[in-house]
Order: structure tokens, then sequence, then C-alpha cells
């Protein structure tokens, strides 16, 4: 079957909140959804192909969209029924959304999206939903320059140490916040990579959850250029920035500096952060706990299998 690197839902799941948050939200997806086909023809790949980078999972046609759009229209997330605030941070103001548990608070979770992300995608809300069943706080920062959060910035200026920077600007607010609970960092692809730096520096962190996490930049670089040219070029035109960190961007050093317990849920098929990258995401930190590779699932996995593995993988965490 064919795969491509975005998942109709991810964008499925921001049309809803661009609808709560901003005036004219489905026009802002509209107009995503045009500029993001304008990339796919350029960098030759079919019209129903388009290239995010940070996913790779097929794009269904366009009267599937719709009937895509009624049915998850219907469904609740985590983000639903949410708070949201707003902290400075040297990038200026960053939006979080935050959910508190149904009874007493077991701890406080940072979940850091990766690049292009954002909390309302299917992938974070399931790792969202795996915490809040344990009775954790979840907060999830819209970190700077993701195409899927329109008010964040040029997604062209993304960079591997620019994400780890916003998001440790966000765990330093987390620290002051509920100094005296248990606090754990969660991320998915890059947001796995600047959680990784973030553990390094914070021995009192009880725990990392990783989902699929590269541990370099080259990682991801090995795997587009497996993809052919036509991936090196889309990311060269989309982030060149990020693109340029590539060869140098590295978590095992963090990792290896990393005391709190750490489990890995990846998806076996994924494109991006190939099955021996996740291992070798793991077996960089002192302090592995869990690994577990979902069958056919991509970058991005999410659904009931995906929920039952981050379940056990919290309770091998002791979350």
């Amino acid at each position: 079957m064919s795969r491509t690197l975005l998942d109709p839902e991810e964008f499925e799941f921001q049309a809803m909140d661009y609808e709560q948050l901003l005036p004219s939200g489905r026009a802002v997806v509209d107009r995503l959804w045009q500029v993001l086909g304008g990339v796919a023809r350029a960098v030759g790949l079919p019209d129903n192909r388009i290239d995010s980078g940070d996913a790779k999972d097929p794009i269904e046609p366009a009267e599937k969209q719709v009937r895509i759009s009624a049915m998850t229209a219907q469904q609740p997330i985590w983000t639903d029924n949410a708070g949201r605030h707003a902290i400075a941070t040297s990038f200026g103001p960053v939006p979080l959304v935050m959910a508190e548990p149904a009874g007493a608070s077991n701890g406080t979770v940072l979940l850091v999206h990766g690049r292009n992300g954002a909390p309302g995608q299917p992938q974070i809300a399931e790792i969202a939903e795996a915490y809040l069943a344990l009775g954790w706080r979840v907060v999830a920062p819209e970190l700077p320059h993701s195409i899927a959060l329109p008010d964040s910035g040029p997604s062209d200026r993304v960079t591997f140490s620019g994400h780890t920077q916003a998001a440790a600007e966000v765990w330093a607010w987390v620290c002051q916040q509920w100094p005296d609970e248990r606090r754990a960092l969660a991320g998915h692809s890059i947001g796995a990579f600047a959680i990784a730096h973030l553990a390094a520096a914070s021995p009192e962190v009880h725990h990392v959850l990783a989902v699929s996490p590269p541990l370099s930049g080259r990682v991801l670089l090995s795997a587009r250029e497996a993809m052919g040219p036509a991936a090196i070029e889309a990311v060269m035109h989309e982030a060149p920035l990020y693109y340029a960190e590539m060869p140098t961007a590295d978590a095992a050093p963090a990792l290896a500096r990393t005391q709190a317990a750490l489990a890995v849920v990846t998806g076996a098929a994924d494109g991006l952060v190939r099955l021996d990258d996740a291992r070798a995401y793991f077996n960089a930190a002192p302090n592995g706990r869990f690994f577990a590779a979902l069958p056919d699932e991509h970058h991005c996995p999410a659904g009931a299998a995906c929920g039952r593995m981050l379940s056990a993988a919290l309770s091998a965490l002791g979350a």
C-alpha cells in the first residue's frame, strides 16, 4: 500500500480546534490543504500525496475526507474539556493546553508535539488520554513554527534546537507551578528528541515516555535519503534551518545522562524513525524499562491498540 507523510485525521482534528479558536477556522484549514497540495506537486508527488515531514500515512480521496470530517466531528477528544493558558517565553507567548484528571492528581506530564504537530492531533491525543486515565495532569504546549498551528509563526523557521529550547522553557514553568508533585516528560517525534535533553538536566523527573523517537537528526536524514531525492528536496524546501541541523542534532549524549526510567512506543512500519533507530534511542538510555513496536503502525500511531500499549508502557514506568 502506498504511504505518504501526513495523516488526514491529524488535520480533521485540527479543523475542529480552529473552528473553536478562530473566527475563520475552516477557511484556515482549507487554505492549509491548498498550500500543502502545492508543495506536493512542487516536489513531484502525486496530487493526492503531501509531505509534512512528521507523519507517514495515506491521504484519502476528497469524498472520503468529507466522511472522515463528519465522523470525527462527533468524537470527543481530550482538548474539548481542557483549559488554555499562555506563558511568556523567549519565543513570545506560548499557548498551553492543560487538562486536569477527574480525581486527585498523580502528577503532571509535559507532552511535547513534533514538527508540524499540535496537541489535538490523534497521536498526541492518544498519549494525553493514557495519562489522564491514570490521574495525571497533562500540559501540552503549542510550540513555535508548526504548520498545524497558524498562530505559531512560520513553519520554515523550525529547528531541533529551537524546538528543544521552547519545550525547556515550558518545562521550567511546569516545575515552578507544581514543585512538589511527580513530574514526567512525554514526546512524539522531535518532541521526543527535545524531552531527552530536558530529562538529562532534570534528575528529579519521574519518567520519560517517547513515541516514534528519533535519536538524532541524522536518523531522520538517513530515512529520507532511503525514500529518494524528493523526500530530501521536500524538507529542504519546507524547513531549511531544520535541514541544516540534521547532520549535528543528537540526543544520544543527553539520553546517556538521563537517570529516569524510559519507555519507547513506536510504529513497526514507521518510515521516518525506523525500528532500529527507535531501538537505538531506547538503548542510549541507562534506565530503559519498556520498548514496544506496534505492527503496521507508521510515524503517528493512534487507535485502540496504541492506547493499550501506552497504558502498558506507563504501568512499566510506575505511572
